[in-house]
């Protein structure tokens, strides 16, 4: 099993609209792939404020080929996507893991 692992920094003010976009669209349209078995939304807890909330979202699957298809195709197109008014208001850190 391997875990493509994104952690995000989001700002408070638009950490529902980014969670509503993540459960409703992103995940989603991640799992549509066939490439990921399940995707997990963890909040991180920190001692340290860091003045925002941060998240980290596992997808899982059993193939470490598709990790590299799906990370040249996982920059966030705000084009197409109600995150126009929100990209810079969060950041990623993305990590691979094998389970």
């Amino acid at each position: 099993m391997f875990i493509y692992n994104v952690t995000t920094h989001v700002e408070p003010t638009i950490e529902s609209q980014w969670l509503a976009w993540m459960n409703e669209e992103h995940v989603p349209q991640m799992i549509q792939t066939g490439k990921f078995k399940k995707a997990i939304i963890f909040k991180v807890i920190t001692e340290n404020d860091l003045g925002g909330v941060s998240y980290a979202t596992q997808y899982h699957c059993s193939i470490e080929p598709h990790l590299k298809v799906i990370r040249k195709r996982m920059p966030i197109d705000s084009k197409n996507t109600h995150l126009t008014n929100l990209v810079n208001a969060f950041y990623r850190l993305e990590r691979n893991w094998n389970k």
